[in-house]
């Protein structure tokens, strides 16, 4: 399973700093969710430092300064600041979309730091939180950090939720097909997830994220017995990207043992 996240949009700071002061932080953070989405980071993490000196409790600095250390595999900094974000929203009593949206954040982060006691806890929030306008992403993060803590029913139970509420969600039909897949009594479920994973959207079956889909399909399909369909799977992985991990993994199916 992948861990996925959204950030979103800005919202207003807090009441505490002058007005001048918050505009003009809010600025610096737009400038550097700009200068982020063309791939400038460096010059986005000055813009957001400029942010927070002029507006300490600025929540949406914060976060994005999260999402941006994340990205780069910063973790531990990465908490430290969505950790921020989270305890002045709850501060501040702003709920709605954007705290969900930042305990998802956040209890990901701690997914990637080992730590998937405290994020189902945080995750969980996020996901039954009716304010949440993406829960599917929440649901299936949770399931990750279930599976990571042992819980594998209830991370079957979490992705089973994740792709009701988002029916072409390929990474959460992918998600329980690789958990279904691991239980032999389950073979027939995990190759139905499976192919939705690969046929949910049209750009599920294209998509080079989704190559593994395609290899873990055929390894199914050739537990039960089905080895022309499991055959034309593996080609199809080979086709998305032979030179990967996964397209090797298939090529070495196909071309058999030495």
């Amino acid at each position: 399973l992948l861990l996925l996240f959204l950030f979103s949009g800005l919202a207003a700071c807090g009441p505490r700093i002058s007005a001048e002061d918050q505009e003009i932080s809010m600025r610096q953070v737009e400038l550097a969710a700009s200068l982020r989405l063309e791939g400038n980071i460096p010059s986005a993490l000055e813009h957001l430092r400029t942010a927070l000196d002029r507006d300490p409790e600025n929540v949406e600095a914060f976060l994005l300064l999260a999402y941006i250390q994340a990205s780069r595999g910063d973790f531990a900094t990465a908490e430290t600041n969505a950790r921020q974000g989270v305890d002045l929203m709850v501060a501040q009593e702003r709920g709605g979309a954007r705290l969900a949206e930042a305990r998802n954040l956040l209890g990901g982060i701690l997914m990637n730091l080992g730590r998937s006691d405290e994020a189902i806890t945080l995750l969980h929030d996020s996901a039954v939180d009716a304010y949440n306008q993406t829960p599917h992403l929440a649901w299936y993060n949770l399931a990750l950090a279930q599976s990571s803590a042992g819980r594998r029913d209830d991370a079957i139970e979490s992705l089973g939720e994740a792709i009701r509420l988002r029916p072409t969600f390929c990474d959460g039909y992918y998600g329980l097909g690789q958990l279904l897949a691991s239980d032999p009594n389950r073979l027939p479920d995990a190759e139905t997830a499976l192919t939705r994973a690969v046929s949910a959207e049209v750009s599920c079956g294209t998509s080079p994220a989704l190559q593994g889909a395609w290899r873990l399909r055929g390894e199914v399909r050739t537990q039960l017995g089905r080895a022309n369909e499991a055959t034309a799977d593996f080609e199809r992985c080979i086709e998305l990207g032979p030179d990967t991990e996964e397209g090797r993994r298939c090529q070495s199916v196909l071309s058999g043992p030495p």
